[in-house]
């Protein structure tokens, strides 16, 4: 039997699809201090305590990388400048293969909030999510896989979208996956190169950045996250650790459609596979962790998965597959969320 659907407020549910994209002209909610207080925020930080919801401004987090309640307790944000960012990776290029539909663009987005960590387990807890990884047999991700400071693993983008519904429900912030753009731009920080530190994928760099097969000697599993060194955006694991999932529904020639400096660029899912996920994980080559590579979810994640049918929630094959998250700077209007909601996937494959 599949594991119970969370309850879900629908007007939080159409707020964590839409908001991650930074849609303008926002209306519903306008007495908010989502609305009145985060649009007139220019921090270079926030931190939210996540059982209260509580908001943090802050200029610095002197203590980002070694507070364990940033990795548990609290979530911490870091903003990314409105502008335009590469897109995808010219033909030719180290790991663009031919066929994959992969071409440089660029993409103009408005400033945004993007998590400095993958989201942990201590937080996905915290958060109201459940404990998908211990479907994962340790033969897949290890004996040691389950610590609250690593990633969450295994989970769905159905799972993670209703979670933070769920969560966001009656608070006055909102949490939802970012659009494949916004990530691809929250991971250059600027740069146009293959990776975030730029065009070197000799062991040493690679290892100074991103936790991947080829540097691993054979462990499985992801590291806890802020392990690595973080690029200049300073956001940890955007390379290596685990994968990333996006809001986007994945399409061969996406790249192609968007039009450059196209405006916050999103392909809405209207199948629920596959989705686009970033960022190469733990169990992947170099060539996986570019910045511009896209893998794609399908049924095939959860084939050990015993239920009848199988669950929407988590995947049981996938314990290289996390998340981070963004906050917006406005609430999109009720008819922003409501299209956006309605081009989600539905409840059957």
């Amino acid at each position: 039997m599949n594991m119970k659907k969370p309850t879900m407020h629908l007007r939080a549910s159409l707020i964590a699809i839409a908001v991650s994209l930074g849609l303008a002209g926002c209306g519903g909610g306008g007495t908010s201090q989502l609305s009145t207080d985060v649009g007139t925020v220019n921090a270079d930080f926030q931190v939210i305590e996540i059982a209260t919801g509580v908001r943090q401004s802050r200029s610095a987090v002197p203590d980002l990388a070694t507070n364990s309640a940033y990795k548990t307790t609290h979530l911490v944000f870091r903003a990314v400048a409105a502008g335009t960012t590469t897109i995808g990776q010219t033909a030719g290029s180290f790991g663009v293969q031919t066929g994959d539909g992969e071409s440089a663009t660029s993409a103009t987005l408005p400033r945004f909030y993007v998590g400095v960590f993958e989201v942990t387990q201590g937080q996905w807890a915290r958060l109201g999510g459940s404990d998908t990884w211990t479907a994962v047999t340790t033969t897949l991700v290890g004996p040691s896989a389950v610590v609250a400071e690593k990633p969450a693993f295994g989970l769905s983008w159905s799972g993670i979208t209703t979670t933070l519904s769920a969560y966001n429900s009656g608070k006055t912030i909102s949490l939802a996956l970012p659009s494949d753009a916004q990530w691809e731009k929250a991971c250059r920080a600027g740069s146009s190169s293959l990776f975030a530190w730029g065009d070197a994928r000799d062991d040493a760099t690679v290892t100074t950045y991103a936790q991947v097969w080829e540097t691993s000697a054979g462990a499985l599993g992801p590291r806890a996250v802020g392990s690595k060194t973080a690029n200049a955006g300073i956001l940890y694991d955007m390379h290596g650790n685990v994968s990333e999932h996006t809001l986007d529904q994945y399409l061969p020639d996406a790249y192609a459609k968007i039009q450059d400096k196209a405006t916050s660029p999103w392909n809405p899912p209207v199948t629920r596979h596959p989705t686009v996920f970033r960022g190469g994980n733990w169990n992947a080559d170099a060539a996986a962790q570019r910045s511009a590579t896209r893998g794609q979810t399908s049924t095939d994640l959860k084939i050990q998965d015993p239920q009848i049918p199988k669950s929407i929630w988590y995947y049981t094959d996938a314990p290289w597959l996390g998340f981070r998250i963004v906050r917006p700077l406005k609430t999109p209007s009720v008819e922003e969320m409501h299209k956006a909601w309605n081009q989600g996937p539905g409840d059957s494959e």
